[in-house]
């Protein structure tokens, strides 16, 4: 029985050993720095609403991307909550001057698909991808209105500097017919999410084998020191 242990911890031992090595292509995790933004536009169809055409917001969330296959698996990005807008001088919708998004979330659809054109090494583009937009939105300090729809068409790139790369991406639009509009609200952003240190996630498969390696490895100690 001691040597059945034994073999089991050494076994436990390689598994862990083995999980150690680097993997040359395998899906890692990355959550967004501090330094990653969204820079939000807004019009109402004819004509920019904020002054300078533009807002930045802060954003968080992470991408999981196996950067040596070129692929992307899935994301998650939020703009910083209750994010104000006030809108140029003059510029009015439903007779209010600002809006607020309350929050919005993009996120990949399950499962992610996408297109990847490599450009050069350390920098790939997926074209047609699609997302999903969830969050909430108000206009002049009114009732929170949800944002939710899926199927967005989205492109994004990675740099080679490991950023990834979103131009012009619709988070979500306001019926202009209930605030007695003749035009939507429109409100989109470019995103710039710069990548933390890889996180390796470990396959269903592989978890299981290295708590088995583990088990036999507390087994075995449990047996020397008897």
């Amino acid at each position: 029985m001691r040597t059945m242990w034994r073999s089991a911890g050494l076994s436990g031992l390689a598994v862990v050993i083995f999980l150690a090595q680097p993997a040359l292509s395998t899906p890692m995790s990355y959550a967004l720095l501090a330094a990653s933004q969204a820079t939000v536009f807004v019009n109402n169809g004819t004509e920019n609403l904020l002054d300078g055409g533009s807002f930045t917001t802060g954003l968080t969330g992470s991408v999981v991307m196996d950067v040596a296959a070129e692929s992307v698996e899935s994301f998650s990005v939020s703009v910083a909550p209750n994010t104000a807008l006030t809108f140029c001088g003059g510029c009015t919708y439903a007779g209010q001057s600002s809006a607020t998004i309350v929050s919005a979330t993009l996120s990949s659809s399950d499962p992610f698909s996408g297109t990847s054109e490599s450009l050069i090494s350390g920098l790939f583009t997926f074209i047609g991808s699609t997302a999903d937009v969830s969050g909430m939105y108000s206009v002049g300090g009114s009732p929170s209105i949800p944002i939710m729809y899926g199927g967005s068409d989205i492109s994004f790139s990675v740099n080679s500097l490991g950023q990834v790369v979103v131009t012009g991406q619709n988070l979500g639009s306001l019926a202009g017919a209930a605030f007695g509009e003749p035009e939507p609200l429109n409100i989109s952003a470019s995103l710039i999410m710069v990548l933390g240190a890889p996180v390796p996630i470990p396959e269903p498969a592989t978890g299981s084998l290295l708590l088995l390696g583990l088990a036999g490895l507390a087994g075995a100690r449990r047996r020397v020191n008897r």
